[in-house]
């Protein structure tokens, strides 16, 4: 694992640290600004599909960060802490599948609700995604069993060289992450594109529009920088900006819930339950067209014929208690 052209490993660490403490640093400032926007908006509600999924990505992301943190900066150099390094290191890349398949299960939601909920398009991308989730836990789990030894451990901290094996696995697997968010980008900007042409005005659809294509243009290209990590950077610093690409994804990924989820975008408008249909509440509604207008139906279960806003307030403007 020698690379004679490689700068020293306390450099190669140092450097893979200042970007991890970056990224913790944006990941849990950005979790306490946005809790009372989460509060607001999430707490007040039911639990459905896709609020759980909304807790999901930004809990196992905020949560599942705690012990790479201790990674990073573990400060014994003690020869005995081998097994828990190669567990931490493990436990990282599982960690980076958990919070991907979030993200890939988001944009499945959102691209399915931009394409009128159409059986075949949801087919299309459970296929696509579901394929990307078992080639990445695969490249993960395929590679050799105690591949490190006492000699591999740096001075201080539990980062492990990558070996040439596992970054060939690793290229592969966020490669097919890669294809994936291509895959969504371009489904995105065509409907939302085609929505415009058509004349169909909607605050909901612009932030859907805004947020969407611009968030995944910017995971596409955080997904290729860390292929590119993988590629070229030096054996302890291999893959660096993984936990960079990890917490803008689910950042980008909670704010464009919350903000679809802003009061203002509603416009004081209402949205009714239907039939018999049951109502998902709030958080990813699914577009329909009927005329030149767009409406969102909601996807959990509040049944008959009450309106409600998705602000939390009544058609007359009265606070809804939250049952």
């Amino acid at each position: 694992m020698v690379d004679l052209d490689a700068p020293p490993v306390e450099q190669q660490i140092q450097s893979a640290t200042y970007i991890a403490a970056a990224s913790f640093a944006l990941l849990y400032y950005d979790y306490f600004m946005t809790l009372p926007l989460e509060a607001e908006r999430f707490w007040a509600f039911k639990t459905n599909l896709v609020s759980a999924l909304f807790y999901f990505n930004r809990y196992v992301c905020v949560i599942g960060h705690l012990p790479i943190i201790a990674q990073y900066l573990w400060l014994s150099s003690s020869r005995d802490r081998l097994l828990i390094c190669e567990r931490l290191s493990l436990f990282h890349q599982y960690l980076a599948v958990a919070i991907q398949v979030s993200v890939g299960l988001i944009f499945i939601l959102r691209t399915y609700a931009l394409y009128e909920q159409r059986r075949p398009i949801l087919a299309l991308l459970l296929i696509a995604g579901w394929t990307v989730i078992g080639f990445g836990v695969f490249c993960v789990a395929s590679g050799p069993s105690g591949a490190y030894n006492v000699e591999d451990l740096p001075p201080t901290s539990c980062l492990l060289p990558v070996s040439h094996d596992m970054s060939r696995r690793m290229i592969n697997a966020w490669s097919g992450m890669l294809a994936f968010d291509i895959l969504i980008f371009f489904m995105t900007l065509y409907q939302c594109t085609r929505y415009r042409m058509t004349g169909v005005r909607s605050s909901i659809a612009s932030v859907m529009f805004r947020d969407g294509v611009a968030s995944f243009f910017i995971i596409m290209a955080l997904c290729a920088s860390v292929i590119a990590s993988f590629k070229t950077s030096p054996t302890y610093s291999k893959g660096s900006l993984t936990i960079m690409t990890n917490t803008f994804s689910s950042l980008l990924m909670s704010r464009l819930q919350l903000n679809i989820r802003d009061p203002k975008r509603w416009g004081g408008r209402s949205w009714t339950t239907h039939g018999d249909g049951a109502l998902t509440s709030v958080i990813m509604p699914s577009v329909l067209r009927s005329g030149t207008s767009l409406q969102f139906e909601a996807m959990t279960s509040i049944s008959g014929d009450q309106e409600m806003s998705s602000d939390g307030y009544d058609s007359s403007g009265s606070r809804r208690t939250p049952s």
